[in-house]
């Protein structure tokens, strides 16, 4: 990566060796390129994710599901990187109609389908064409995956009235104590500065902002502006 995702390519030297620092919003970028083949569900992360898929109940999921019961508007919900589909199904056993996941691998996809009964699209984000809009489309843990974060806010924009995101947030402690280094996989550690500055650019009002349900993530909610939702 030679780029922060706030568009500067004045990078240097990090904290950490497989992370450069944007001299113009101290985000960190990956020094590795993406690496796809880390997607595959198969092997670790198979057997990360389906561990996941229980433990998510106890402490994630219903964190995740008081953040968007703050929003008015609330029947319908699509979430990019959907991962296992617990919180999909979360959502439908507690009064969401429409619950629609995307994932990037079709048999995680199909994981999905067949323990959660949940809809979900097999598709690269934000290469992806859903003809439909929701109330809130929802990504935890998917910004600093994405290439090109800005575009990926966008058209989460363009499905929902409300966007509602999970990132972590470095603030400067020891490389120990901080789980999210993942050079090829978390493409981008953003500052709240800069994703604070993205969700402006992608035609987002953030209304809501507060620590993560694990340490050293923000939750953020943004409304689609200059547009009626009644």
């Amino acid at each position: 990566m030679n780029k922060c995702l706030c568009g500067s390519q004045d990078l240097k030297a990090s904290v950490h060796d497989e992370y450069y620092l944007c001299n113009e919003c101290g985000s960190l970028v990956s020094v590795k390129p993406r690496n796809i083949q880390r997607y595959d569900f198969s092997g670790v992360l198979k057997k990360h994710i389906i561990e996941r898929s229980y433990l998510d109940f106890a402490d994630r999921i219903p964190f995740w599901f008081n953040e968007l019961k703050k929003i008015p508007l609330n029947d319908s919900v699509l979430e990019i990187g959907c991962s296992h589909g617990g919180f999909l199904y979360y959502c439908n056993a507690f009064g969401f109609s429409r619950c629609v996941g995307v994932e990037l691998n079709e048999e995680l996809c199909q994981y999905v389908r067949d323990t959660f009964n949940i809809e979900t699209i097999c598709a690269d984000f934000p290469d992806v064409e859903i003809d439909e809009k929701f109330d809130i489309v929802c990504g935890f843990d998917l910004i600093e995956h994405l290439e090109n974060p800005l575009a990926g806010l966008k058209k989460m924009a363009e499905l929902g009235k409300y966007v509602v995101i999970q990132i972590p947030i470095y603030s400067g402690e020891a490389l120990d104590y901080f789980p999210y280094f993942d050079a090829g996989v978390h493409l981008f550690i953003p500052s709240k500065k800069t994703i604070n500055k993205l969700f402006d650019l992608a035609g987002l009002e953030l209304i809501s902002c507060v620590d993560g349900a694990f340490k050293q993530n923000l939750t953020m909610i943004g409304k689609v502006k200059d547009e009626s939702i009644n």
